[in-house]
């Protein structure tokens, strides 16, 4: 896509930033921004839901997010990449948005079990349990996402057949039978596979410590 003459479909991430930035024209600062959403949209969706116990906010967080990027523009330095920064950014908004949590009435707070509800391997949920004991803190709670940070990283690493396996047991919930039949796989290789994804995963996460 050619816009005032610039390609920004071929500019990398940082080049974007910078478009927006020096932009002659608003017409240019906009096309460049899109570009820059729609190659982040779908991974950093993910990412937030990872963060999340209730899927449903994070779309709304994820619009927050690029809000927020959109508004501070002239704040990225280039020390990090585009993605960490976006990141970043995310991971503030789920802590603003336990925060309006937490001030809601008692009937409200929502359970440590419907917490762990998320898509993270049950080897790793005594780990999180630990982390958020004391999830009405926003402390607490950015403890706890930097675990999940550290899953989700680990996760982006594997091969594609464990990231799909990942997602149909840990995101989509499934059933070691309705993965055998997605995947046409007998229960047996379902059940070894899942075990080579958690060993994995684990060791990923203990070669980060």
């Amino acid at each position: 896509m050619k816009v005032n003459g610039v390609l920004i479909n071929k500019l990398s991430d940082v080049d974007l930033v910078k478009t927006c930035v020096k932009a002659g024209t608003e017409e240019l600062k906009k096309a460049s921004f899109t570009v820059l959403v729609e190659r982040h949209y779908k991974p950093l969706l993910k990412q937030i839901k990872h963060m999340m116990y209730d899927d449903s906010e994070a779309e709304d967080v994820l619009q927050n997010t690029f809000i927020k990027a959109y508004e501070n523009l002239h704040h990225f330095v280039g020390d990090s990449s585009v993605n960490t920064w976006l990141y970043a950014i995310a991971r503030n908004e789920v802590i603003n948005l336990h925060r309006e949590k937490e001030r809601r009435p008692p009937n409200d707070d929502v359970s440590i079990d419907e917490l762990l509800e998320t898509d993270v391997p049950s080897d790793f949920k005594e780990q999180i349990t630990e982390a958020f004991t004391d999830y009405n803190t926003p402390e607490a709670i950015y403890e706890g996402t930097e675990i999940l940070e550290r899953i989700s990283e680990a996760v982006a690493q594997l091969e594609e057949r464990l990231q799909t396996l990942y997602q149909l047991r840990y995101v989509e919930q499934m059933e070691y039978h309705e993965i055998a039949e997605h995947l046409q796989w007998p229960i047996g290789t379902v059940k070894n596979r899942l075990h080579e994804l958690n060993t994995t995963i684990n060791k990923l996460l203990n070669e980060r410590e």
